[in-house]
């Protein structure tokens, strides 16, 4: 269902968006009891799965101003920077 509409592809990036949300709400919950450094973690990814989608359709409404490949990339640059940081003053 999700993907037989025109705006198909961004109906399912949101789905996967809003699970993505929600498996980091769950680890941020559980954090006292399991890996302590594991939900910053996936904080940085979940907010990269959100810029993610910001440049989906964004790049979907202005196709003629945008440059989605450079943006995406400077999006996922940022995050594999963010995880490291993260990574590295995890205790």
């Amino acid at each position: 269902m999700l993907l037989k509409t025109p705006r198909g592809a961004v109906a399912w990036r949101m789905f996967v968006v809003c699970c993505g949300t929600a498996a980091w709400a769950a680890l941020a919950a559980a954090q006292p009891w399991w890996m302590p450094g594991f939900a910053d973690v996936a904080e940085g990814v979940r907010d990269w799965l959100w810029l993610d989608l910001l440049v989906l359709v964004l790049a979907g409404s202005q196709p003629s101003n945008a440059h989605p490949h450079a943006l995406r990339l400077l999006i996922a640059v940022t995050t594999a920077a963010m995880v490291v940081i993260d990574l590295r003053y995890a205790p």
